[in-house]
């Protein structure tokens, strides 16, 4: 536990790191189910598909349609999604925090 909040908030006081831990996270895990590449080029085409953005819920309101991947590849991967995405979004609320009036 000590691990994790020293390294993604600095016991949280940085909210900019679990940001950018959050959308590398999820770029990576949607490209994992996605059809994209990742060339040496870095063509970020995924940031065009709409279904990325979707991705970066952690609740997934709405249904994303992978074309090469078994069901069950898709739910093990957004789940672990969804439980880094929560657990990010603590630490960005948790770095957040040094910024409210204290009485």
């Amino acid at each position: 536990m000590l691990w994790w909040h020293k390294y993604t908030s600095s016991f949280g006081i940085d909210w900019f790191r679990p940001t950018l831990l959050y959308f590398a996270l999820s770029f990576f895990l949607f490209m994992d189910l996605s059809e994209y590449d990742f060339t040496i080029n870095f063509k970020f085409d995924i940031f065009k598909d709409p279904n990325f953005y979707y991705f970066l819920d952690p609740l997934k309101s709405k249904k994303i349609e992978f074309i090469n991947q078994p069901s069950f590849v898709i739910a093990s991967v957004s789940l672990i999604a969804s439980i880094m995405q929560g657990l990010l979004i603590y630490q960005i609320i948790q770095g957040f925090r040094k910024y409210s009036y204290k009485s």
